[in-house]
């Protein structure tokens, strides 16, 4: 797929800094104090609200909801993340796929631990949150290339 995708590539190298970045801005966020994280979600709320008016039944929810989507969608890019290693980079996809399985799980579930440290209420539902945006967003970008695998094969078989 070209040099950046190549082992021990450039490309691999991004996509283990992302990784990182990433799991250290989901860590970084449930440490914060609870004054301080309802500051920044307020804040994000406000700037929604401009986009999806409060009124609206969609604006209405996101305005309710707006922590329960910033960490799905924190996990969902992190499974995205992990999903595009697999692709790329595992050598044994069935091994490299429970442990990537298994890395979002235990993600999520440390993520909760640490608001006990901030002073935030850890929760067990949260985790399943966490985690269901992890396995939607890695679901999608793995049905994502088998689409365009089964295209490429089309091609092939064509031409």
């Amino acid at each position: 797929m070209g040099r950046l995708f190549r082992e021990g590539s450039l490309g691999k190298k991004i996509l283990v800094a992302v990784v990182t970045l990433t799991v250290g801005f989901i860590f970084t966020q449930s440490l914060l104090p609870q004054s301080v994280s309802g500051e920044e979600s307020a804040a994000v709320s406000g700037w929604l609200a401009s986009i999806f008016p409060v009124t609206t039944p969609l604006g209405g929810f996101i305005a309710a909801n707006v922590r329960k989507i910033a960490h799905f969608v924190e996990f969902g890019a992190f499974g995205l993340e992990l999903a595009l290693f697999l692709i790329l980079y595992a050598e044994n996809k069935r091994k490299s796929f429970v442990a990537v399985l298994l890395a979002g799980f235990f993600t999520a579930f440390i993520d909760e631990t640490l608001q006990i440290f901030s002073g935030r209420g850890p929760s067990v539902a949260d985790v399943w949150l966490d985690y269901s945006g992890f396995l939607t967003f890695f679901a999608l970008t793995l049905a994502v290339r088998l689409l365009f695998k089964i295209i490429e094969e089309r091609r092939k078989n064509v031409g």
